[in-house]
């Protein structure tokens, strides 16, 4: 101890320059000494000067420690700042040199050891720094690689990031084994925990008269369930089941199905030009791209149409996409479907095409918005259809349904008689068309109105169109005094005066027998229904068992005779519940023929066809097309024109129905 103070008392006496020197003889003679000394004694006297070090450090206080800490950090802030460049230099190098040599004499575990015990010491300076200190030691850290890698050469440069590549390296061989074992050991004991839960559950589910015998079928597990859930949420989301239009038929597919590719990368684009036939019917065509003309006015006289013309191919509009690359270039892209992209690929006209004689047209204003008597007034042929409107539980027009009842027969209309008189006198209207109400209630005239409304304009306005742009009725002629006989819009005197009301209600309800009761039969009606929706026809046989020519014929003569005197019954109702209208319009004696005549649908629906092309059965196409595929392509058409109507889809029904039954019938006789 008395030592100690004697140097302590020196060293405080001496100034610097004498401590320096002192210090520099203690060095040399340290340095001397270990020259002269083996690596195992000098190895010796390092774990002697840390034994005494760690003796000294655990008797003294946490004070004296930080004490002696910010002494030595003084002392080495001092040395450095006598430094030269170089020797500072030199000092890192002998530094890095001695920690390099000491980590080759250590083990694998003590590397570890001593690298953990770095990362804690480490943490625990990081966690009493202040922010500031922290953002001092970032920004001096920063410095420091910037001044070295701004005197370092190429060479040593790349070195540097080489061994920075291998140290990082190895840290990530480190932890993704470290985190490797981890996983696999968490795995195992799950997958062991699991086949306990599932072996318990299975001993507890077994009966007593099973003898150990597993119960079958198993229960479906929850992932089963999940996964199933997710992909009912996944196919039924309006992403999955937004729908498109093709541009080369006009069908409506779902997106997920349809191919959305370049004009210039559709195959076989030159078979899609329009067919000779259609040149002379197609109003307006031109040979421009509407997508990318800059010219206003042919813009506007092709915006108001379905299909477009580019370079002479004929394509629709709402499958065509305006679109822009990465070098800002215009570009048009077509939704394809699979069946027309199939065809094309093959170097076939798609079926459905305009090349193919497919093309119905837009319906034009003139025909939009007819009533059904002006509809079968203007109809070349007139089908006899038998259609019961199913009557909602909830009363809803909305989410009635129609089904069809007995057979749709087309019989030919004598139009050129009609025309030539059309519409009818009003005397004779009520001949043509007669209304027959099976309820208890008499229906307002303003109800009536929507769907018996008699409008001269329109009649007029509709079949002068269709004189001009449809080829079956070029040769009508339109009697203009007898379309101004006829009201502006409203329901002709004449069929109010002869309609009929059949009040039985015992005919009623077993007419309705077979449906399924409705649970708001008792409720209170309600008057605010402004509109009758289209509903039922004459035949009333639910069954479908007992439903022929002869019972329409009874059944529609019976009504007819109703006498007058029954109209005055339950008339001071508003409403009019649980109607049947039957539509009357004069035919022709013998059915039309339905196999060769591929103008019967067009000229039963002009509203559908309006410019009288499209036809199902035509055997002038460069491609032949089966009765039934037209049928799905019609019902799926751009827009909904033919699956929204009121008859056509019964009208389609039954003449394929009755197709099949002949040729089953054929196959059995021969």
């Amino acid at each position: 101890m008395q030592a100690r103070e004697r140097m302590a008392a020196k060293r405080a006496a001496a100034t610097p320059e004498e401590a320096e020197r002192q210090r520099i003889l203690a060095r040399e003679r340290s340095a001397a000494r270990r020259a002269t000394l083996t690596q195992e004694k000098a190895e010796q006297q390092r774990t002697l000067a840390r034994e005494r070090s760690a003796t000294r450090r655990a008797l003294l206080t946490p004070d004296e420690v930080e004490q002696q800490r910010a002494t030595i950090r003084e002392i080495n802030a001092a040395r450095r700042a006598t430094l030269t460049q170089e020797e500072v230099e030199q000092q890192r190098i002998l530094a890095r040199e001695r920690s390099a040599t000491r980590r080759a004499l250590l083990t694998t575990e003590e590397v570890e050891q001593q690298r953990s015990i770095g990362r804690e010491i480490h943490a625990v300076r990081r966690a009493a720094l202040t922010p500031r200190e922290v953002e001092q030691q970032r920004s001096l850290a920063v410095g420091r690689s910037m001044a070295k890698r701004a005197t370092a050469t190429p060479i040593e440069a790349e070195e540097q990031r080489v061994l920075a590549r291998e140290r990082t390296a190895a840290r990530r061989a480190a932890r993704v084994s470290e985190e490797a074992k981890q996983q696999q050991t968490v795995a195992y004991k799950t997958t062991r925990l699991q086949k306990t839960v599932k072996q318990k559950q299975t001993v507890m589910k077994r009966k007593p008269n099973q003898d150990g015998k597993a119960d079958w079928p198993k229960p479906v597990d929850m992932d089963c369930k999940v996964n199933c859930l997710k992909n009912f949420i996944q196919h039924m989301s309006m992403d999955s089941l937004a729908e498109s239009i093709c541009g080369i038929c006009n069908v409506r597919r779902f997106k997920r199905d349809l191919r959305h590719v370049p004009l210039s990368k559709i195959p076989s684009i030159e078979l899609l030009k329009i067919h000779p036939d259609l040149h002379s019917m197609i109003p307006k065509i031109q040979e421009i791209n509407s997508f990318n003309s800059n010219d206003s006015n042919v813009q506007s006289s092709t915006n108001n149409q379905s299909f477009t013309c580019i370079n002479g191919m004929f394509f629709y509009e709402a499958g065509l996409y305006k679109t822009v690359d990465r070098k800002k270039r215009s570009l048009i892209h077509c939704d394809v479907c699979t069946e027309c992209w199939s065809a094309l690929t093959k170097e076939k006209i798609p079926k459905f095409s305009a090349t193919n004689k497919v093309w119905m047209g837009d319906i034009p204003k003139q025909l939009q918005g007819l009533t059904i008597p002006e509809q079968r007034l203007i109809a070349l042929y007139r089908h006899n259809s038998c259609i019961v409107k199913l009557q909602s539980p909830f009363h809803s027009t909305s989410t009635a349904q129609s089904a069809l009842k007995g057979n749709c027969i087309s019989f030919p209309q004598y139009v050129i008689n009609i025309a030539t008189t059309l519409p009818l006198e009003l005397d004779d209207l009520c001949d043509s068309l007669k209304i027959i109400f099976v309820g208890s209630r008499m229906p307002q005239r303003s109800q009536l109105k929507h769907i018996l409304t008699v409008r001269k304009k329109k009649i007029y306005d509709a079949l002068q169109w269709l004189n001009q742009n449809n080829p079956l009725y070029r040769y009508i002629i339109i009697n203009q005094s007898t379309i101004d006989k006829l009201p502006d819009d409203d329901v002709p005197e004449c069929l109010w005066a002869t309609m009929e009301i059949s009040n039985n209600t015992e005919a009623a309800e077993s007419e309705r027998s077979s449906y399924i009761p409705d649970p708001l039969a008792n409720a209170s009606e309600s008057n605010t229904t402004t509109t009758v929706p289209i509903t039922a026809s004459a035949v009333l046989d639910v069954n479908g068992t007992t439903v022929s020519s002869d019972g329409v014929a009874e059944h529609l003569l019976g009504q007819m005779k109703v006498r007058m005197s029954d109209k005055t019954l339950e008339r001071q109702s508003d409403e009019g519940a649980e109607q049947d209208p039957v539509y009357m319009i004069p035919r022709g004696n013998k059915p039309a023929n339905e196999y060769s005549n591929p103008n019967l649908l067009l000229g039963v629906f002009p509203t559908l066809f309006p410019y009288g092309c499209g036809a199902i059965d035509d055997s002038s196409r460069p491609v032949q097309i089966n009765f039934r595929e037209p049928v799905r392509y019609l019902l799926s058409y751009g827009d909904r024109r033919f699956e929204e109507h009121y008859s056509f889809i019964f009208v389609l029904f039954n003449i394929l129905q009755r197709r099949t039954a002949c040729f089953h019938a054929q196959l059995m006789t021969s």
